[in-house]
């Protein structure tokens, strides 16, 4: 879940919560999101989350520890989008009117 303007206003975090408990699992800070994550698979059954900030960038973590493994930065505006994923490709729209297709490896 993201959760927008945390320590300030430009802040927020992509907090993950165990569907045991509801407890932290772990947490991503960054410039806050107003888009939702999108967890994607691998065919291994390993999954990636991926989702975008407020400062442009698009980030993919590690589903189980939440260690950020990649960053792309696609946009000078906030992305408030949340991106869909289809295949091994990811779309999303930005705020400066640019639609992205990322290829996922």
């Amino acid at each position: 879940m993201t959760v927008a303007k945390t320590s300030d206003n430009a802040s927020g975090v992509l907090a993950c919560l165990r569907k045991s408990d509801g407890s932290k699992a772990w947490e991503d800070s960054s410039s806050y999101a107003w888009s939702s994550p999108v967890c994607v698979y691998n065919k291994d059954g390993s999954g990636k989350v991926l989702y975008c900030n407020s400062t442009g960038d698009i980030r993919l973590l590690d589903g189980k520890t939440g260690k950020q493994e990649d960053v792309l930065f696609v946009s000078e505006g906030v992305i408030e989008a949340s991106p869909a994923v289809y295949d091994n490709y990811a779309v999303v729209g930005t705020r400066d009117c640019k639609i992205w297709g990322i290829r996922l490896q």
